[in-house]
């Protein structure tokens, strides 16, 4: 396997016209063309042909077969991760790929203030190049353009099944409830299988919040770090980092001392309550 020669298309956008993003746009469409014509006799992972049984296997070539898959994603592998050192880990995640065609639900831009007129031609830009991919896809990809019009709750249960050891529970749960609360909306038979009593769904709601702090905190860390999502950085960076690492730490918990100290803050938390919040292992 080889680096595909050129320019990454990150590097050039932003020099880009709107034309050249729509024609872009346009070849990124027939690319996934060319891919839906390719056929797969089969979807698994890659063995010796003597390690699989008969019954589990399509013979490929020269010695090897397709099994059944055995990707990554159920590997708890991620760096970083305590309880692989014998220590427990909430495992706060998830890190969400977005759909590069689907139209932004939001364009950043101080609160309060009106859009400049850059970020109105950006705002364009994206509708024009989602608009142009939608049609292309209708033309040239009609299966895969019917998919993208179905409702992504439909799918986004799936989004943390096999990584809820990692992105938590509440994540998946999350999902459930919000599906079962649309199942007939969304055209679906029956009733949910997931019905959670009132009980369980005021106790789901309070991890769920948690949760969702967590995953707010650890994105704007990120940002203001420059960190992945295992808060790891290049060697070169230690010392800056770990010493902006203290101090966000050292600010974030008195901030929940203020807060539990407060008696108008309605949504009190606790130092213990930030500490287990706090989405790395860097303090």
């Amino acid at each position: 396997m080889e680096h595909v020669a050129g320019v990454r298309l990150d590097e050039k956008w932003e020099e880009m016209n709107v034309l050249q993003h729509m024609q872009c746009t346009k070849a990124l469409s027939k690319f996934a063309k060319d891919m839906e014509q390719i056929n797969f006799p089969a979807y698994g992972s890659l063995y010796f042909e003597n390690a699989i049984d008969p019954g589990l296997r399509v013979d490929f070539a020269d010695g090897y077969c397709i099994g059944p898959h055995c990707g990554s994603t159920y590997w708890n592998c991620s760096p970083g991760e305590r309880e692989l050192y014998g220590e427990s880990n909430s495992n706060h995640g998830p890190c969400e790929k977005p759909d590069f065609a689907s139209l932004p639900d939001k364009i950043s831009f101080v609160e309060g203030e009106e859009e400049t007129e850059d970020e109105k031609k950006a705002k364009e830009d994206a509708s024009i190049c989602s608009q142009t991919f939608d049609v292309c896809m209708m033309g040239r990809v009609p299966k895969l353009a019917r998919a993208r019009e179905l409702d992504e709750m439909l799918f986004r249960p799936f989004r943390y099944c096999h990584t809820s050891w990692r992105d938590s529970a509440s994540a998946v749960r999350q999902e459930l409830v919000d599906l079962g609360q649309h199942w007939v909306e969304l055209g679906l038979t029956g009733t949910s299988p997931y019905l959670p009593t009132e009980k369980e769904l005021a106790e789901h709601k309070k991890r769920y919040e948690d949760f969702d702090n967590a995953q707010r905190l650890k994105a704007g860390m990120m940002q203001a770090l420059g960190v992945n999502s295992d808060g790891w950085f290049s060697e070169d960076r230690r010392n800056t980092v770990s010493e902006a690492y203290s101090k966000m730490y050292q600010m974030w918990i008195e901030t929940a001392k203020d807060s539990e100290a407060s008696e108008e803050d309605k949504d009190k938390v606790s130092p213990e309550k930030a500490q287990m919040l706090w989405p790395f292992d860097e303090r």
